[in-house]
This record gives structure tokens, C-alpha cells and sequence, in this order.
């Protein structure tokens, strides 16, 4: 009997030793594989930030450089300590004119006046340092409205804050909320792409949202000012405008005249047109066409060479016809067969010089030790980014016995960045593999138990 309960007894205490034993091989897989994900989740931390900078170099999204100075909106009139700021218009459209006019601040204060969106300065928009009169007040100079930039990008409906702030005391401020208006009067090129002659006299234009009747004033302007104009409102002095009324619908098409004497002008060149009208719904406001005018040639320029592929080392005869005269053209190639070159990844060859009947010639050599494979061997004139003067050839090379070029070098930081992630992920296979193997032991024990 005795025996018998004993065998009992050790049979029972032999299950709750299975029991416990496969519970604690339970928790410490379960520990186990807790780790293996977080070593994971770690290395994916540590990699992907990484990854992310380096295939977006640039600032964050929608900051566009913008300055943070508060968390919450400013609100219409909003004002401390009596200090007040009032705007001639309420309403309107980008390009608007903005006049702040101040009270109630301290006497010979020194402020900062923004324009801003949610506490946030509104991109491409500098602040204006003002000094309060002896009787409390200022005038500030004109602003217009922001049009959609970087970070910004208003809609009927969006409201902004013109805010000003004490320079020694930023809780000190005041502010009041510009809205931007549907439908606000715009300016487009009337032929397609914007593309003139090089003997053109006008540039043509059409016009919609303004209002009825409303006398409009068009110019044409440079795509790039050597210097901000004093009254963008205003044609500068000596630039030929026109003025017209638009019709019932608020449309117009018109010829803005350019500045004569200036023709021809060289295919490439880049110009706007802008207009400026005053109505009761946008108060004064000033706009230009979205999308630059651009010279293009009569002709497009050519390009050939005298073979289609060679060995490296070999030389190329490379010519050009319908090129703008006087004009240094570069001669450079980059891999692969391609329609153009990134300029920035191109191997120079050599320069030549356009003639008065437009045409060059050069003799260059590709490097002795140039890749086999499609090339592109590419001419252009200027920049080299856009215009009408860049013309590309296709050119393949083939072996004989020339050695390879080195493998491209990888951006900085990339390498690093790559072991990184590898070491950060081969950690956390190791992890899991770890776990596996433990849970393989424990089973096995549990059998042989």
C-alpha cells in the first residue's frame, strides 16, 4: 500500500514538474522573443531616420526654413496693454496691398511686423522693423499678400495675421487677419508654353477674375529682378505698359509691349508679365503670369557626330548648326543612353565657339579609360540646365581593350548608413534565432522528462 501511494505520490510530483518546467519554458520564450523584437524595433529605429535623410536631404516638409515664435493662432485685433493694429482691406487676393497701421503702442517703441500663419512666418516673408511715433502710432510700408510658395499655399478662405511685437518684450503684440477671396483675378501666357520669337514686340496675355469693368494696367517684367521694385503695384519707370478695362465677365486678352529697341533678343531669355487693377473686392492688387515667358529660336539648333561608337580614348568630331552666334558651347558626356544629361553628372570634352552663321565644330576625345557600354554626349550653351540650346547625342562604347572606370563612389554617409541597418537587423535575426533554439530545448526536455 505504502508502495503504492509512494508511486503515486512521485507520479504526480513528476507532472507538476512538467507543468512547471513548460510554464517556465513558456515565460522565457516569451521573454526571448520580447528582446528579438525589440532589438528589431530597434535597429529599424536606428536605420530608417537615416534612411530617410539621406534619400531627402531637405528640411522637414512644408517648413520651408519657417520660424516657429508660437503655438497658437493670433486672432483678429487681438491686442495687449491697448497696443492695436488696423489693415486697410480684409479681404483679397495674393498680391494685394497691405498697409498696418498701429495705436495704443508705447512711444518710440522699437517693432517687428510679420506676416504669419498659425504662429508660424509665412516662407519667403521678412519681417519689418518699425519705430512708434511720440503719440503711440505707425505706418508701416506696404506688404502684399502672399501667393502660394513653399510651406504655403492659400485657399479661398485662409486666413493670415499681420503681427506686430515689441523687440524687447514679445508678449507685447497685436495683430489683425487678412482672408483670402474665391476666385481672385490671374494672368496667363495666351499662347502655349510661353514660348515668343526672338523678334517679338509683345508678349500676349489673357486675364480672369477680375472684376467687371475694372481698369487693369499691364508691364512686362524680368523673371529674375537684379533688385525688388519700390511700388510693385506701379509699372517701373521707363518700362512700356498698357491699360484696358475688363469685360462684363472679368476677362481680357491683351498685348503687353515690350521695351523696343531690345529685339532680337537671345533664345533662353525669360520674361513675365504682370498687371495690376484696384476694386472694392481685393482692394489694389498686382499679379503676374504663372508661368515665365521664354524666348525660343526660329530654328532648334543641331547637333551631330561623325560616329556612332568607338573604343575608349577615341575621338569625336562634333559639330553644330542654328546656334546662337557668339555663344561658347560645352561639349560633355554622361552613362547611359539618356535624352539629356544631368549637368551636375557629366564629364567635360572640350568647348568651341559659335560662328556668325551659327555654326561650331570641335575634335574631342572620350577618356582612355571610359566604360564600355550607351553614353550620351551632350552640347549646350549656358547653364546647361534648361533653354532651348542643350541638344544631345547618343554614342556607345564599345570594348577594346581600354580598362574600366573606377565604380561610382557612393553619396556620403551611405555606406555607414547601409552597415548600420544591416548590423542593426542581423542583430535581431540572431535574437530570433536565439529564441527558436531555446524553445527547441525545452520541448525536447519536456519529451525526454
Amino acid at each position: 500500500m505504502d508502495a503504492q501511494v509512494s508511486g503515486q505520490w512521485a507520479a504526480q510530483l513528476r507532472s507538476r514538474r512538467r507543468q512547471h518546467g513548460g510554464s517556465r519554458g513558456a515565460r522565457l520564450a516569451n521573454v526571448l522573443r520580447t528582446w528579438a523584437l525589440c532589438a528589431l524595433a530597434l535597429g529599424l529605429m536606428i536605420g530608417l531616420p537615416g534612411i530617410a535623410r539621406a534619400a531627402s536631404p531637405r528640411q522637414r516638409p512644408g517648413s520651408c526654413g519657417a520660424t516657429q515664435l508660437s503655438a497658437s493662432p493670433a486672432v483678429a485685433a487681438t491686442h495687449t496693454d491697448g497696443a492695436r493694429i488696423a489693415l486697410n482691406i480684409a479681404r483679397g487676393g495674393a498680391g494685394s496691398k497691405l498697409i498696418a497701421q498701429g495705436m495704443g503702442w508705447p512711444a518710440g517703441a522699437q517693432l517687428t511686423l510679420s506676416l504669419e500663419q498659425y504662429g508660424t512666418v509665412i516662407p519667403n516673408n521678412h519681417d519689418v522693423p518699425l519705430t512708434v511715433a511720440a503719440d503711440g502710432t505707425f505706418a508701416a510700408p506696404p506688404l502684399a499678400a502672399p501667393g502660394p510658395t513653399c510651406g504655403f499655399d492659400p485657399q479661398p478662405g485662409t486666413a493670415i495675421q499681420i503681427v506686430g511685437r515689441m523687440a524687447t518684450n514679445s508678449q507685447l503684440m497685436a495683430s489683425a487677419t487678412f482672408t483670402y477671396i474665391a476666385s481672385p483675378p490671374a494672368l496667363a501666357p495666351a499662347v502655349r508654353d510661353g514660348a515668343i520669337a526672338p523678334d517679338a514686340t509683345s508678349l500676349p496675355v489673357t486675364g480672369v477674375g477680375w472684376d467687371a469693368g475694372t481698369l487693369v494696367t499691364l508691364w512686362p517684367a524680368p523673371e529674375w529682378p537684379a533688385s525688388a521694385p519700390l511700388d510693385p503695384w506701379q509699372p517701373p519707370a521707363g518700362v512700356p505698359s498698357i491699360q484696358l478695362a475688363a469685360d462684363a465677365q472679368g476677362a481680357f486678352t491683351a498685348q503687353v509691349p515690350l521695351l523696343a529697341g531690345t529685339s532680337p533678343r537671345r533664345p533662353g531669355i525669360t520674361m513675365l508679365a504682370a498687371a495690376s487693377a484696384t476694386s472694392a473686392r481685393y482692394g489694389t492688387l498686382v499679379t503676374s503670369v504663372p508661368q515665365p515667358f521664354e524666348v525660343q529660336p526660329l530654328v532648334a539648333p543641331v547637333l551631330a557626330l561623325d560616329r556612332t561608337g568607338g573604343v575608349a580614348g577615341v575621338t569625336i568630331g562634333v559639330t553644330g548648326d542654328q546656334w546662337w552666334p557668339g555663344d561658347v558651347v560645352q561639349i560633355a558626356y554622361c552613362r547611359g543612353a539618356v535624352a539629356l544629361c544631368n549637368v551636375y553628372a557629366t564629364q567635360a570634352l572640350g568647348t568651341a565657339t559659335v560662328n556668325r552663321a551659327g555654326h561650331f565644330s570641335a575634335q574631342v576625345a572620350l577618356p582612355a579609360n571610359a566604360r564600355t557600354g550607351p553614353i550620351t554626349v551632350e552640347a549646350y550653351a549656358g547653364s546647361g540646365l534648361l533653354g532651348p540650346y542643350v541638344v544631345a547625342r547618343p554614342f556607345q562604347v564599345v570594348a577594346g581593350g581600354a580598362p574600366a572606370n573606377p565604380p561610382h563612389a557612393q553619396p556620403p554617409g551611405a555606406a555607414p548608413l547601409l552597415v548600420t541597418v544591416l548590423m542593426a537587423l542581423l542583430l535581431g535575426l540572431l535574437m530570433l534565432a536565439g529564441v527558436l533554439v531555446a524553445v527547441w530545448l525545452l520541448a525536447r526536455r519536456r519529451r525526454l522528462a
